[in-house]
């Protein structure tokens, strides 16, 4: 019996009284509400787990920044990035922690990417 109130306690404080876990991808709950918007050119590429934007700045194309695109379940996007990859891309949205691969173990399965985004070639307007 103590087991089961204990364990309905804990959901209850980890999940701030909802029952549910919180989305990770929602937005920050900072005093400021801050977050960071950005418009990233680069190559669409398929690495290992997902889908990653490569961007090589013109005055130093050897340092390269990775960003992890967080797709979901979406199918429709699924087959429009099946499109795309291997072309230079358009992507724009919130920077957020996104997580590397299927599983979350610890802070190091986190990267920087996108996780609600819009994507386009250079040249659609």
């Amino acid at each position: 019996m103590w087991s089961r109130f204990l364990l309905a306690a804990a959901i209850i404080i980890c999940t701030g009284g909802t029952g549910q876990a919180e989305d990770p991808m929602a937005k920050p709950r900072g005093a400021d509400g801050g977050y960071l918007r950005a418009e990233a050119r680069g190559l669409l590429i398929w690495k290992d787990t997902g889908y990653r934007v490569i961007v090589r700045p013109q005055e130093r194309p050897a340092k390269e920044l990775v960003l992890d695109l967080w797709i979901s379940e979406d199918k429709v996007l699924v087959r429009r990035l099946e499109d795309l990859r291997g072309k230079q891309v358009i992507v724009s949205g919130n920077v957020v922690w996104v997580p590397k691969g299927a599983q979350v173990a610890s802070d190091a399965d986190y990267t920087l990417g996108f996780a609600q985004f819009e994507i386009k070639p250079p040249s659609a307007k």
